[in-house]
């Protein structure tokens, strides 16, 4: 009687986070710091909206945020670096490759644990935020058959079916087109998301009337306009409020849940975001 030998588990490597589980990791990250005075809704809603910051071939780039965060009035590097070395301390529970931004490039090993002990998250807040991959991912893979309790059955393999030189030359060629067709179409993917950009439709400015903006575009949800008038930023902040309520008032209406508005010089400079308890307006 042949005995068969137990098979190992093989060792488990981490589930592959999400782009959203990121975001939400930022988001957590940067709201323990003065850097949430930007308006973390308006964050997370032009960091959905950038198709650089996204989990591409096993990794992240971190650069769309940092230039996000420096494009803001205000924005000191010292603060946001605790944030960025947290997450990349956490890539390895990840199974994510965080790529820090260049501004960051000389952070060791050490610097980036040492700045992220002082980021000032809850421990169990994160393992909260990673243990929700984890568990869609146990939900989505494939579950093995049970076999507690008996024995793994002897399967003995069975002689290959002779072929013919032809026939197996045609299996190779079959084999290598497959192979080939997949490189092209996965290079084909990557390339593409690297380099799209969201569909955004154009938006007529009435819609946002009485702000003096112009090039105003929606995507989803989102709505952008760029300001027309650099003197509106120094008019008193309850006018500024009201404007801003108003054109959100009108375009809520049409299922948009976040206004976010620029200066020519591409700096977000207010938001209105939907929230349970109401609109909320913010300047930066």
């Amino acid at each position: 009687m042949v005995k068969s030998r137990p098979e190992m588990p093989a060792p488990s490597s981490p589930a592959r986070a999400s782009t959203q589980r990121i975001l939400d990791l930022l988001v957590l990250a940067l709201g323990g710091t003065p850097l949430r005075e930007m308006g973390l809704d308006a964050i997370r809603s032009v960091l959905s909206a950038n198709p650089r910051f996204a989990v591409l071939a096993g990794a992240i780039d971190l650069e769309p945020v940092w230039e996000l965060l420096a494009s803001q009035e205000g924005f000191d590097p010292d603060v946001a670096k605790p944030p960025f070395a947290l997450l990349k301390s956490l890539e390895g529970r990840l199974g994510v490759s965080v790529r820090l931004p260049k501004a960051l490039d000389g952070m060791t090993p050490p610097d980036i644990q040492r700045f992220a002990a002082l980021a000032a998250v809850k421990r169990e807040e994160i393992d909260k935020i990673v243990a929700t991959d984890h568990v869609e991912a146990l939900a989505t893979a494939p579950r093995p058959p049970p076999t507690a309790g008996r024995p793994a059955p002897v399967v003995l393999p069975l002689a290959p079916a002779p072929s013919s030189p032809s026939r197996r030359k045609a299996i190779l060629g079959v084999s290598a087109g497959v192979v080939a067709l997949s490189l092209v179409w996965l290079g084909f993917f990557i390339v593409s998301q690297m380099t799209s950009s969201p569909d955004w439709t154009v938006v007529s400015s009435a819609d946002v009337a009485p702000l003096p903006v112009a090039e105003v575009k929606r995507w989803r949800e989102e709505v952008r306009a760029t300001l027309t008038d650099a003197a509106w930023l120094s008019r008193p902040v309850e006018d500024r409020r009201q404007e801003m309520s108003r054109a959100f008032t009108q375009l809520s209406r049409t299922g948009v849940v976040a206004l976010v508005v620029f200066d020519k010089q591409n700096k977000m400079r207010a938001s209105a975001q939907a929230t349970k308890s109401g609109p909320v307006v913010k300047f930066y």
